[in-house]
């Protein structure tokens, strides 16, 4: 291949490689785990006849095997699990927490690569493992929506109720239009299970607008009215991110229609209404005020922390606020900031 390159193009390139800190010349590989991240089944074979450790790791813990199975090598994977490979070692990755304690067949699960997850699982990989994280594969394949493969997860026994470090399900990482928020609810996802700071996933979608996730969630009996550990509604949180009430104002129509409380509080006392007048959603003010939102307790309520004031036009919305404290009808005549 070499003399090839040399008659073709001339001496071959000098290549460095980051994982051995060598150059070398050429694509030839230097290391098993480097013959297996670059998918060469002759040369995976020949170090392993020449005695190189299956199990071996490099500077960021990665085994061939879980090189392997990140790029979707199928033929490597296979020839190294056919070899003795353990199909549950975790990388050890020092220099990024993200991706710690990460096994193969999560690789998989997170790059979609279907048939490698069905040969490592085929093989003995453990389908509940968790990484430093506490992220498990079905979680790597709900959060990028990879429907075919988290229904295998699931056949396999995959938990789907388990919870990372932060307390998220594998249903509260799923994105907007999902497919595999159905298969989770199918297997008997918690749909009111919550974080650790007491989100729900319906809470989470609301805060983000992800309206289409909202409305599969309400219709599959998600609590409307839930709160987290600060009194926060999915109401309430659909507001928060939004840089204009008519961002988030779809998101609060349908909390609306489907029983949301237009005049919950949160631990501060603070109605949705009166939050939705300190940002200058004019808007959502005028949808809360026609289903029903107690005006004059949002007079009444103090005005919201700095923690609910990091939007634009701050000073303004302020300034509004304070003029829904000393009228309560200003809140229906004042001109808004746009």
């Amino acid at each position: 291949m070499v003399s090839l390159w040399s008659r073709l193009f001339g001496p071959p390139p000098l290549i460095y490689s980051v994982r051995t800190g060598k150059w070398y010349l050429g694509y030839r590989p230097v290391s098993l785990i480097d013959a297996a991240e670059r998918g060469g089944a002759a040369e995976v074979r020949s170090f392993l006849a020449k005695g190189s450790d299956i199990n071996e790791t490099d500077d960021w813990g990665d085994t061939a095997l879980i090189s392997a199975a990140l790029r979707g090598h199928l033929k490597i994977v296979q020839i190294l699990l056919a070899n003795g490979a353990d199909v549950n070692a975790k990388n050890d990755n020092g220099k990024c927490a993200l991706f710690g304690g990460v096994t193969a067949l999560m690789n998989a699960a997170r790059k979609n690569y279907f048939k490698v997850a069905q040969v490592l699982l085929a093989n003995g990989a453990d389908v509940n493992a968790k990484n430093d994280n506490g992220k498990t594969a079905l979680m790597y394949a709900a959060e990028n929506d990879h429907f075919k493969l988290a229904h295998v997860l699931l056949a396999k026994g995959a938990d789907v109720n388990a919870k990372d470090n932060d307390g998220e399900t594998a249903l509260m990482k799923t994105p907007d239009y999902s497919l595999v928020i159905q298969v989770l609810l199918a297997k008997g996802a918690d749909i009111n299970a919550k974080k650790n700071n007491g989100e729900t996933a319906l809470i989470q979608a609301s805060i983000v607008r992800r309206r289409s996730k909202v409305q599969m969630l309400l219709a599959n009996g998600a609590d409307v009215n839930a709160k987290d550990n600060d009194g926060m509604t999915a109401l309430m949180g659909a507001l928060m991110g939004a840089e204009k009430g008519i961002d988030c104002l779809d998101v609060v129509q349908t909390l609306i229609a489907n029983g949301a409380d237009v005049n919950a509080k949160d631990n501060e006392r603070r109605p949705v209404l009166a939050l939705a007048t300190a940002f200058g959603f004019r808007e959502v003010v005028e949808t809360l005020r026609a289903n029903g939102a107690d005006v004059n307790a949002a007079a009444a309520a103090p005005a919201p922390s700095v923690e609910w004031l990091v939007v634009q036009d701050v000073k303004d919305r302020i300034m509004l606020r304070h003029s829904l404290i000393r009228r309560p009808d200003a809140l229906f005549s004042v001109r808004y900031p746009s």
